[in-house]
């Protein structure tokens, strides 16, 4: 552990959001807390329900919730918690609002924990796990789908971001998987 003066993380996003379903999510993790969250123009973004939309654009965050055992929203980026972000960028907003490309997580004055190998929240039939060096494709590892997915035996499409599949694809650094 160690205390940075300064530390970022920068995101690349760029799925589109689709009003009424799910859609545009990614998983990450980051190994501070964040402070602070901006857009490509420099301008502040906060999570739904803390954003004032005079002052900073919002977007979607949320965290598993033991209760459910699954995700619930939240206003709080922290440390080692493996979380799903989705950026408005939907035809249907006004440009102002939607937000795509880098978007940059930082903070000053914070403490950097130790990372471990595999972070893991829930107890369920199912974990929500995040890693910093990668995972690679498994048939018990569900990442968010980055292309249209269409669910076999007519169980629905989802758009990129909209669903957990289990053995599409390796893991990214930074990122985080359900577990079955």
């Amino acid at each position: 552990e160690f205390t940075a003066n300064s530390i970022s993380y920068v995101h690349h996003f760029s799925k589109k959001t689709f009003v009424g379903q799910p859609s545009g999510w990614e998983a990450v993790v980051v190994p501070f807390g964040v402070q602070s969250v901006t857009r490509p123009d420099g301008k502040d973004m906060s999570p739904f329900g803390v954003a004032n939309f005079v002052t900073s654009y919002p977007f979607w965050l949320a965290s598993w919730e033991y209760a459910s055992d699954w995700f619930a929203y939240t206003a709080v980026i922290e440390a080692n918690t493996p979380m799903i972000i989705a950026m408005p960028n939907s035809d249907d907003y006004k440009d102002e609002f939607n937000t795509k490309g880098d978007i940059i997580f930082s903070s000053s004055n914070v403490l950097v924990h130790t990372t471990v190998d595999d972070i893991q929240v829930g107890n369920g039939n199912f974990t929500f796990h995040a890693t910093y060096e990668g995972v690679a494709v498994d048939n018990n590892v569900y990442a968010l789908n980055d292309e249209t997915y269409i669910a076999p035996y007519g169980g629905g499409t989802f758009m990129p971001g909209g669903t957990f599949v289990a053995a599409s694809r390796d893991i990214r650094p930074f990122e985080a998987y359900v577990f079955n």
